[in-house]
């Protein structure tokens, strides 16, 4: 078998196919390796309340890395040029959408060039009753969002809960969408198995012996 798959390698080289079996799994596990990219998008007047969200965000920093302005942008000669890479390389966009969110131009550009451009997934983040619907509303209407009804008082645990919950949804539902893509792929017959198989066939034909017909003893029929 052994002797089968060199010649099966060989052709595939003067072919000038790469072989699939050594490729594929490398690739399959530097992704594996990678975990999802979070970002927090808040306005700075609302900066207490984002640190809240940021420490639960932190607690649960072995399933994904969080990419927030005050982490990311601290040493950038181009606050601009850093959102965006932030913005490009995320998976998942948390927005803490209060009021001072709505009336901040810099954080309406992040979300037009997010969903607009990139077309990234949000969670919106909600506080108290529902207002009037805006401009931010008609561009994240698709999505699920999380309410909370204070900024000051200590979170209500429910919420939380709530919240992590469709952080956590988020994950899985990136991760399914990937295991889909890898089991097509895997199920798809490669050119290096067909030739192993027409190989093998060959074999057992030639390796098969020839039944011979001896006819000189043969009774002569009348």
């Amino acid at each position: 078998m052994q002797c089968i798959k060199k010649a099966a390698d060989g052709i595939l080289f003067n072919l000038g196919f790469e072989i699939p079996s050594i490729a594929i799994p490398i690739v399959h596990s530097i992704a594996m390796q990678q975990k999802p990219m979070f970002m927090l998008s808040y306005s700075h007047i609302n900066n207490d309340f984002c640190d809240k969200i940021l420490e639960l965000l932190d607690q649960k920093i072995d399933l994904f890395n969080v990419w927030i302005d005050k982490r990311y942008c601290k040493n950038s000669t181009d606050i601009w040029e850093s959102i965006a890479k932030g913005i490009k390389n995320s998976d998942l966009i948390i927005c803490i959408r209060l009021s001072e969110y709505l009336t901040s131009k810099a954080c309406r550009q992040e979300i037009i060039y997010a969903k607009g451009r990139l077309n990234k997934r949000f969670l919106p983040i909600y506080l108290g009753k529902s207002d009037i619907s805006d401009w931010s509303d008609i561009r994240l209407a698709e999505f699920k969002y999380v309410r909370f009804q204070n900024t000051h008082l200590k979170l209500d645990e429910r919420k939380v809960e709530e919240f992590l919950s469709r952080v956590v949804e988020s994950i899985s539902s990136e991760h399914s969408t990937q295991n889909n893509i890898t089991i097509k792929h895997h199920h798809t017959p490669s050119i290096f198995h067909e030739i192993c198989k027409t190989e093998v066939i060959r074999s057992q034909t030639i390796s098969q012996p020839i039944e011979t017909v001896n006819n000189k003893n043969k009774p002569v029929l009348q």
